[in-house]
Order: structure tokens, then sequence, then C-alpha cells
């Protein structure tokens, strides 16, 4: 069993200033961690696989951020910056080794049913 922490709780956004928090978080025991990848120019890649050698820790998931203007039941604009943001945090995802993308990952916070056939369309289309 391993136990892990989100960056959440500490700091938003989380980027490449923040990757010295790993070893405070590997001090506490923590053996991998859940980044909330806000935007992914916020992180070399390259810097946070690194990072988490040096702290023999992993990345066990990212955390989608979906934020204003990232909604796939919203507007058009709405969806496709949710495709560009999703498939962003994908290929951070593919070059750090992170197994998990966690969510929600079809809207901003809070709910609007009406909305959910865009959703629904959306992915269907990408896929």
């Amino acid at each position: 069993m391993t136990f892990g922490i989100n960056t959440f709780l500490f700091k938003s956004p989380f980027t490449n200033e923040s990757l010295p928090m790993l070893s405070k978080f590997k001090s506490w025991g923590f053996d991998s961690v859940e980044i909330a990848l806000e935007d992914s120019s916020h992180i070399d890649p390259k810097a946070l696989k690194q990072a988490l050698a040096d702290n023999n820790m992993v990345c066990a998931s990212m955390c989608g951020a979906m934020g204003p203007g990232r909604d796939l039941r919203g507007s058009k604009q709405d969806q496709q910056n949710s495709l560009d943001y999703i498939k962003s945090v994908l290929d951070v995802m593919a070059e750090v080794g992170t197994p998990v993308l966690a969510g929600p990952l079809y809207s901003t916070v809070g709910r609007a049913e009406e909305t959910m056939g865009n959703c629904c369309r959306t992915f269907k289309n990408t896929f």
C-alpha cells in the first residue's frame, strides 16, 4: 500500500517552482503525489520526472482543473478549450509516466444537466 497527497492542498497552481515541495511530502511519509495540473505550460515534464525520482516518489495521478472556459457541456469554444486542455495534460502524463487522469473532466464546478448532451456529443466525435 502507498500513500499519496494532492497538490491542491498546498499550492495552486502547481508549477516548476513548486517541485521542492515533493521532498517535504516525502518527509511526511507520502510515496506518491496527485498533481492538480491547471495548465500544462506550468510544469516541465522532464523536471517533474527528475524531482519525483530524486525523492523516490511517483505521480500516481493528475487531476483535471476544469475552470472557467473549460466545459464539455458548454459552448463550442468551451468544449474545444476542454479538449485541448485534456490532451495537453495527457501529453504531460505520458512523459512523466503517470497512469491515471482523475476527474471530473466534463465541466466547470457546478451542475448543468441540460447541457450534458453537449458533453456526450463532444466525446463521441473526438475519440
